[in-house]
């Protein structure tokens, strides 16, 4: 509970609903009603209808208590405690009240999750009460952001002129104000987090897509190869591409299943082999024709010697095959 001044009177029109005991509000809680009244708090019948009026078009989940003092309040906790006057308000709305089943299963549809909110104002003992539920709770709005700050509103109010109906309806506007532009935020970043996400999916998606084609030319690239050297074996004219496929295969499970850096990493080994495969086909040609240069090299230099390394260079040709 939290200091406060006072209260005056406003007029308007309403029902709120009238109790003898604030404690009382356990047992006579309806879900259709947000305005409970004990005692005398100062304003006309007609101005607290409007203001019951007012919570059900702006504060669904709300219920406020308006006690004119905190005389003959009492309520036993959980845990067998006793407590009274204001204390026994305080536990029986935080405790009791907010843990109450019709209660909490109030839930905002936004989040999904319990929402009811609870404010009470003790004139003679010049004291708040604010609790909230989970919806709050998570976003810094619940009873231990209350003092010093959700408390701004009604301590202005009740400060300057003993305005009861606008401490209520400050307080109100300012904590759902906040809860709505802190669930705006949340959704930007849940539907920022779901582009990056599919950026990824999609990105994933390219490179896997990509490595299919080099595939398919790496297979005719293997073709063209083997017509043109019969005699070659090795890696160079069977370079397991259905080994390579069958890695694109659980690439393409993983990007169905939302794991894009799996799939990444599984098509990575796929993407180095056929650029090796592909660089070392392409090198070939030039490397045969440097080792029939260095042969006729080794003819110049030793004459009558022509060939004399032919055997050995026909062995680096396989190799290089391999």
């Amino acid at each position: 509970f939290v200091p406060l001044l006072g209260v005056d009177a406003q007029q308007s029109r309403g029902a709120p609903r009238p109790l003898s005991r604030g404690t009382e509000i356990l047992t006579s809680w309806d879900a259709e009603q947000r305005l409970y009244v004990k005692g005398d708090v100062g304003i006309e019948p007609e101005a607290l209808a409007m203001l019951e009026s007012w919570l059900g078009k702006n504060a669904l989940n709300w219920t406020v208590l308006l006690l004119e003092d905190a005389r003959g309040e009492t309520y036993r906790n959980r845990d067998g405690r006793n407590y009274s006057g204001a204390k026994a308000v305080e536990y029986a709305l935080g405790q009791g009240l907010q843990n109450q089943g019709e209660f909490a299963k109030q839930q905002d549809k936004r989040t999904g999750q319990a929402n009811g909110a609870i404010l009470a104002i003790l004139l003679k003992e010049r004291t708040f009460f604010y609790s909230g539920s989970e919806t709050q709770n998570r976003r810094g709005l619940g009873q231990r952001n209350w003092r010093g700050d959700l408390d701004r509103p009604a301590f202005r109010a009740m400060s300057n002129g003993r305005r009861l109906i606008d401490a209520v309806k400050g307080t109100v506007e300012e904590v759902n104000s906040r809860l709505t532009r802190r669930l705006q935020a949340e959704q930007k970043e849940r539907e920022r987090e779901m582009r990056e996400a599919q950026q990824r999916i999609d990105q994933a998606g390219r490179v896997v897509g990509e490595l299919e084609g080099e595939i398919d030319t790496l297979e005719k690239e293997v073709a063209a190869f083997k017509l043109a050297h019969p005699k070659a074996t090795g890696d160079l004219t069977e370079p397991r591409l259905p080994l390579l496929r069958d890695g694109l295969k659980a690439a393409r499970a993983a990007l169905e299943g939302n794991a894009p850096a799996e799939a990444l990493k599984l098509a990575r080994p796929v993407g180095e082999f056929v650029d090796a495969q592909r660089r070392s086909l392409a090198n070939y040609p030039s490397a045969s024709a440097e080792f029939a240069a260095l042969n006729e090299e080794i003819g110049k230099i030793i004459p009558g010697r022509e060939g004399w390394g032919s055997d050995r260079l026909e062995l680096a040709r396989e190799e290089l095959a391999k």
